[in-house]
């Protein structure tokens, strides 16, 4: 199994997996982010984007132990939810299964600017 290594920065995290010497998967963590759905007041959130697990490397997990890790640090930083955007259409089941549903008429501010994202943005409450 891929080994994870976390950095910390101000506004987030960097979690990259390794196997061997060998990167092989990424994901980044925003953390001082708010977010509101129509409905909601605003929320604190983890913003989890760039998730990709080199090719050779696919289906054998990593890409859900990236995941499961930005959760947890979102969870850790205090963070009500995690918000995401697939990057590729054939990856809206995969966080489907895992607990992410769809959203619409949000808006997310990350390093002070919102972006109202009307399609894509995939939400998962985080239990603390």
């Amino acid at each position: 199994m891929a080994e994870l290594k976390v950095t910390k920065y101000p506004d987030g995290y960097v979690i990259e997996a390794e196997e061997g010497n060998r990167f092989v998967g990424i994901v980044l963590c925003e953390v001082k982010v708010s977010y509101a759905s129509k409905g909601h007041s605003t929320r604190r959130s983890g913003y989890i984007s760039r998730l990709d697990v080199e090719k050779g490397y696919q289906r054998r997990g990593i890409g859900t132990c990236l995941l499961s890790k930005a959760e947890e640090i979102s969870r850790e930083e205090g963070m009500d939810v995690a918000v995401l955007v697939p990057e590729k259409k054939n990856l809206i089941k995969w966080y489907e299964r895992r607990g992410y549903t769809h959203e619409h008429g949000k808006s997310v501010t990350i390093m002070g600017h919102t972006v109202t994202i009307d399609k894509g943005a995939m939400v998962k409450e985080l239990q603390t």
